[in-house]
């Protein structure tokens, strides 16, 4: 077959487009982050902030306490000495851990490289107030010094009595393609499933503001929990990608469902 221009230039943009999915993607993550040692100067980050933050909880009902929304995160960072809430590795400290207080149950996230971590949506912490998320240096010695982030707990399941509902809507994989309406306070369930040689993605939203996810989980069979939070669309979206890629020519299949949330 003759190659024209015109598919010559397409299968470049093709190739290109490629080989920026799999620098962008699991190839590019390949590199190491930079590892926790004595005697360095850090900062601990609540969803990217320092020295306050606010965490968003869900608190249903009256409860007094609840959970950590998904999709925030505590993080770990080297800092200049002069940094606020700057805490110190000390002479023996080569991983740092993150407490939220709370019930003893509670998990603690451990460091041993300066990066960021999911905050557990299983901890237990108040609806409202404020709290204090310590990053303490371990093993700790007599130069150690914590770092240390003021958070305050944000509950969004406050919502007034009259945008309160109980109707919570599911989607699967037939429905790829359709629009969803919902009101505030909604819920909204994916469930996804697919063949043993894929892997969908963990079903996202284009705008958290509007339809916030709650939970979710990825691989053959997927799924996600989103609360809608205030009036306004955004898209959930979910990749079904083969094993096998970027080594094989296998397509990709993808879900999408528009959702406007009205008052």
């Amino acid at each position: 077959m003759r190659r024209t221009p015109k598919l010559l230039a397409a299968m470049a943009v093709a190739l290109g487009a490629l080989l920026g999915s799999v620098l962008t993607g699991p190839l590019a993550g390949a590199r190491s982050d930079p590892a926790i040692a004595t005697n360095q100067p850090f900062l601990g980050l609540v969803n990217a902030k320092q020295p306050t933050a606010t965490i968003e909880v869900l608190c249903p009902g009256p409860a007094n306490s609840g959970h950590p929304l998904a999709d925030q995160t505590v993080a770990v960072s080297r800092a200049p000495s002069a940094a606020t809430s700057t805490g110190f590795t000390g002479s023996r400290g080569r991983s740092v851990v993150a407490g939220f207080g709370g019930p003893a149950t509670n998990a603690q996230v451990t460091f041993s490289t300066y990066r960021s971590r999911p905050i557990p949506t299983s901890l237990v912490v108040p609806c409202s107030g404020t709290g204090t998320v310590v990053f303490s240096p371990r093993p700790t010695s007599k130069t150690a010094l914590a770092s240390a982030v003021t958070v305050t707990y944000l509950n969004l399941g406050a919502a007034p009595p009259e945008a309160r509902s109980s109707r919570t809507v599911t989607v699967t994989d037939a429905d790829n393609g359709r629009h969803i309406t919902l009101h505030k306070a909604d819920l909204l369930k994916v469930k996804l499933s697919g063949l043993s040689a894929f892997t969908w993605t963990e079903p996202a939203s284009s705008d958290r503001a509007v339809l916030r996810r709650q939970a979710g989980s990825s691989g053959r069979a997927a799924g996600a929990r989103f609360l809608a939070l205030s009036t306004g669309t955004a898209t959930v979206t979910a990749t079904d990608v083969p094993n096998c890629y970027p080594h094989c020519a296998v397509p990709v299949r993808s879900f999408a469902v528009d959702v406007s949330v009205a008052g």
